[in-house]
């Protein structure tokens, strides 16, 4: 029987329309999800084992009685009987396993964290508690549940005043960094069904739920009974720039990172926000990257939570520039900054003045307002709840809008300083210069160092200045003339450092970063090893999707043109894996397993994703920081040319820089045949590409 939603939809006040359609869901939802209180295990009836199904059981428990018959007999048949019937039981029990195991790798496929989860099962590992049995406060050791979520909560609510209150007080404002405001004002335009529809059904399933427990996987089951509601509380929302209250609760949950487990600050605070605050979010979300984006509010020297861009994108366009410099015998120096709790530390004044600055003013400014005012949130641990506590500062945790918002908080960030160039991703952000000269370069970049504290001070926001340091690249000179100081306070120099999650050295070799990926590429390998005898090639081969795969893709456009030596060593684990899945001698030839399996090798998988590049380059979709390094050959002659929209090969100095992506990219693209550079789509391009490999394999 359709449910009648009239009270909701006469209510025109946003809190109480939301509030009456949210007791009568619940109010239905507890009508057909009635809460069953699991009776006491009874180990006799109930599998402990997932794959073992009741007539599995009955076969166990008949085995066991079997035994005990033979025991008491003694008898030559009873012993018979029982040793036929538990050869043929642990033989099913053996396919069982194995075909529950191989449906649990398939959902997983692609999936690194779920996969793991699901080998830690086959291995029997112990799932970590997620209980905290004490917490030290004040020297004194605590063990009160009720006393420990409260100081759980107290501790995460005060992270970001804190950090605050000991930035120093700056002479200059936030507003002095920007430049000219945007004429354009954003407008809400209303939801409609089919586009709620469409959000509803983009939510990722399996998501934990906020403290309504109610799930994504739920509500896109039954989206069409509560879509005219739903929509009418959401258009309320947008017209009055109102954000129910109740939507505005958080659930934390500590996770425990590393170092003392009674410790507050080891733990990581992950909030689980409600399934329907996350569907508004998801609304303004789309409306206002839309008007960023028409309005080109963005810098272009962002990366991070944008469309088409990536890490890999931010990674590339700052080794590009780097290796320019070192070709025009320049030295670079490379700060790596580290906030600290970033997203905690936002300051709401700041945040909405920058928003109004960016045209998000009247009805839409007003939204942002009441998101991010009166925002509450509680702990939930040990199966107790704290209390309630306000969330003054910060953009919320878990949300979708918040990483939206902390872009266009330090999207002005480079205009504090005229000489340095910047990486941005999100709040891990870099800052580099180039000179010949290096006490010029040290002085400058000192110098520039001072302007970005002002930027930081008048933002409030504040920086961990035991994890930033700073690289020094440079082919002649191996010792800086000074130090780098920030704040006045010396930075530490690193020979590599881990940015964006690639390990990055002073020489650019990658040595660090291959034999990093070599180690975590062994382990797994030995995992797949391990398993071999268990599962059958199929899922062996979605195994290697997921542990092996992933971390030669990751990257590889940066890396994967290395040193062959330094490669070698990769594409050997990547071979020993294959042989592994395909149970064939350590010496037997592996091009015939690559192609039989439409692998590809390790060199081919950095050129397909090169080639993708290219192809997105000509398309138009690059990050246009990273588009701008490529040039055609039509760009350089005033006359027509054979080849004048193939891209231009520059003109370098050092064999390094002839190996980097600004001479690889164009090389690669103008060799390749016209067939497959026009293709009609990105994903039939990489296609036949793969083809192309592929049938290269056989020719050995």
């Amino acid at each position: 029987m359709a449910t009648n939603w009239s009270d909701v939809l006469l209510d025109h006040d946003v809190n109480s329309s939301f509030n009456t359609f949210f007791d009568k869901f619940m109010l239905l939802y507890n009508e057909n999800v009635p809460i069953v209180k699991q009776s006491r295990r009874n180990r006799k009836r109930t599998p402990r084992m997932p794959w073992i199904s009741a007539s599995l059981l009955k076969s166990i428990n008949k085995k066991n009685k079997l035994y005990y018959s033979h025991k008491v007999i003694g008898s030559e048949l009873s012993r018979k009987q029982y040793v036929e019937y538990k050869n043929t039981l642990t033989s099913l029990l053996r396919s069982t396993k194995k075909n529950y195991y191989s449906a649990q790798f398939q959902a997983t496929s692609n999936d690194i964290k779920g996969t793991w989860k699901v080998i830690k099962n086959v291995f029997k590992s112990k799932k970590k508690s997620d209980s905290v049995k004490n917490i030290k406060i004040d020297g004194h050791v605590e063990e009160n549940k009720n006393i420990i979520v409260e100081k759980f909560n107290d501790y995460f609510c005060s992270i970001g005043p804190n950090l605050s209150r000991a930035v120093p007080s700056c002479q200059k404002k936030y507003y002095n960094f920007l430049r000219d405001p945007n004429k354009d004002s954003l407008f809400f335009l209303p939801v409609v069904g089919e586009e709620l529809l469409t959000l509803v059904y983009s939510l990722k399933k399996g998501k934990s739920p906020g403290y309504d427990i109610i799930n994504n996987d739920l509500i896109q089951q039954i989206i069409l009974g509560i879509i005219q509601p739903l929509t009418h509380v959401f258009n309320l929302s947008l017209l009055n720039g109102i954000v129910p209250s109740t939507m505005k609760i958080a659930k934390v949950v500590p996770v425990f990172k590393k170092g003392d487990p009674q410790s507050l600050t080891n733990y990581r605070p992950i909030s689980l926000l409600t399934s329907f605050s996350k569907i508004l979010e998801k609304i303004i979300y789309v409306r206002t990257v839309k008007f960023f984006k028409e309005c080109n509010i963005f810098s272009n020297f962002q990366f991070g939570f944008r469309e088409k861009h990536t890490t890999s994108h931010a990674l590339l366009h700052f080794i590009d520039k780097i290796s320019q410099a070192k070709d025009k015998k320049m030295h670079t120096i490379g700060i790596f900054l580290d906030y600290s709790k970033a997203f905690d530390t936002v300051d709401h004044s700041i945040l909405l003045g920058k928003l109004s600055h960016y045209g998000v003013r009247g009805t839409a400014l007003d939204w942002f307002k009441s998101y991010l005012a009166e925002r509450r949130q509680f702990v939930s641990l040990n199966g107790v709840d704290s209390r309630l506590q306000n969330v003054t500062c910060g953009v919320p945790q878990g949300s979708l809008l918040g990483p939206l918002l902390f872009i266009v908080y330090i999207n002005d960030f480079h205009f504090s300083s005229d000489e340095l160039s910047f990486i941005l991703f999100a709040d891990d952000s870099s800052l580099y210069y180039s000179h010949t000269n290096p006490q010029t370069l040290l002085d400058t970049v000192n110098s520039e160092l001072g302007k970005i504290t002002l930027w930081i001070q008048a933002n409030k926001l504040s920086l961990n200045l035991k994890k930033t340091n700073y690289m020094f690249f440079s082919n002649s000179v191996k010792v800086l003339p000074g130090n780098v100081t920030f704040d006045n306070i010396l930075l530490d120099r690193v020979t590599s450092t881990k940015f964006l999650g690639l390990h990055i050295d002073e020489q650019l070799n990658w040595k660090v970063q291959i034999n990093h990926l070599c180690k975590t590429l062994s382990k797994n390998t030995g995992v797949i090893y391990k398993l071999k005898s268990s599962f059958p090639r199929d899922i062996l081969l979605l195994m290697y999707s997921t542990l092996i795969l992933p971390y030669l893709n990751y990257g590889v456009l940066a890396w994967g043109n290395s040193l062959k030596t330094q490669l070698e060593k990769l594409h050997l684990i990547q071979k020993r894996a294959l042989r592994i899945i395909c149970n064939v001698g350590f010496r037997t030839h592996t091009n015939p397993i690559f192609h039989s399996h439409r692998i590809l090798k390790l060199e081919d998988i950095y050129h397909i994703q090169l080639g993708a590049l290219m192809y997105n380059l000509k398309a138009g979709v690059l990050p246009l920081a990273l588009a701008n390094i490529f040039k055609t050959n039509n760009q350089f002659h005033h006359y027509a040319t054979r080849n004048a929209s193939a891209f231009h090969l520059p003109k370098v100095r050092t064999a390094f820089t002839f190996n980097t992506l600004v001479c690889t990219g164009p090389r690669f693209w103008n060799s390749l045949d016209s067939n497959i550079k026009q293709s009609v789509s990105l994903s039939v391009f990489k296609q036949k590409l793969k083809v192309y490999f592929l049938d290269y394999y056989c020719d050995f």
